[in-house]
C-alpha cells in the first residue's frame, strides 16, 4: 500500500512558484466551471452559485501525476428539500461520465456541486472567483500517516476474516453481510476522523485512500454485490 508522498511543491503543472495559480489553468478551469454551471441548470434545484473551490491533492502537497483536478462549485440552496441535493449529484456524475472533459496536464477536471453548509475536510481550498487562498495547504502529518498504515492493516484484517469465514460456511448470504458490515463500520470511521480533524491526511481518510489507491475498496464493493447476487440462489 502506498500513500502519495509529501512533494517539495505544489504541483508544477498547476501553480507558480509563488503559490498562485497559473493563468492558462486558471481559465480553463474556471471556463470549464462556468460551463457545468450552465449545463446544470441549478435554478432547476434551487441552487446559486456562490464559488468555485479548486481543494484535494492538487491544492495540497501531496499529489499524484494522475490525480484529479478537483472543482467544487459552491452553491447555496433555496430549501432544505433532499431531492435537490440529490439532482446536484446526480449532475456532477453526468458531468464526470463525459469522455471529452478537460485536463489540466495529466489531471482530469471533476467536477462536485458543493452546498455552501456541506463541511468540507480538505488541506488547500483556493477560490477562483476571488484568486486566493481560503485554506493554505501545510506540510507535515507523519503521525496520522503511520496511524493510517495501522488503520489500514487492520481493516485488511477484518476483510480477509469475512472472506475465510465464507470459505467456512460456503454461504454467500454470509459474506455479504459480514464484508458489508466490516466495510462500512471502516467507510464511517473515516468519516468520523474527518469530522474529528478537518483535514484530509486524518488517519481514517488516509487509510481509505491506500485502499482506493489500491483498488481494494472497489474490488470489495464488488464482491459484495455479486455475494448479493449468489446469495438470492440461496432461498
Amino acid at each position: 500500500m502506498k500513500f502519495p508522498k509529501e512533494q517539495q511543491t505544489l504541483c508544477p503543472q498547476v501553480w507558480e512558484k509563488g503559490e498562485t495559480i497559473k493563468d492558462d489553468v486558471y481559465l480553463t478551469a474556471l471556463g470549464y466551471a462556468l460551463d457545468c454551471i450552465e449545463d446544470a441548470k441549478l435554478g432547476e434545484a434551487g441552487a446559486t452559485p456562490v464559488d468555485i473551490w479548486l481543494t484535494g491533492s492538487l491544492a495540497g502537497y501531496r499529489y499524484r501525476e494522475q490525480s484529479d483536478f478537483d472543482l467544487h462549485i459552491i452553491v447555496e440552496m433555496d430549501n432544505d428539500d433532499p431531492s435537490a441535493e440529490m439532482y446536484l449529484k446526480s449532475k456532477g456524475k453526468e458531468l464526470n461520465a463525459l469522455t471529452d472533459k478537460p485536463f489540466i496536464g495529466t489531471h482530469p477536471i471533476e467536477i462536485y456541486f458543493q452546498p455552501i453548509d456541506e463541511p468540507h475536510q480538505s488541506d488547500g481550498v483556493y477560490s477562483l472567483y476571488s484568486e486566493k487562498w481560503v485554506r493554505k495547504p501545510k506540510k507535515g502529518a507523519k503521525a496520522e500517516l503511520d496511524r493510517g498504515y495501522r488503520i489500514a492493516d487492520e481493516n485488511i484484517g477484518k476483510f480477509m476474516d469475512s472472506l475465510e469465514g465464507y470459505l467456512e460456511s460456503g454461504s454467500a448470504t454470509e459474506l455479504a453481510e459480514s464484508l458489508n458490515e466490516a466495510l462500512t463500520a471502516f467507510l464511517k470511521s473515516r468519516k468520523a476522523d474527518l469530522d474529528r480533524t478537518k483535514s484530509e491526511l486524518s488517519a481514517g481518510n488516509v487509510a481509505f485512500k491506500m485502499l482506493r489507491a489500491d483498488g481494494i475498496i472497489d474490488g470489495l464493493k464488488a464482491i459484495v454485490r455479486k455475494a448479493r447476487n449468489l446469495s438470492y440462489t440461496e432461498r
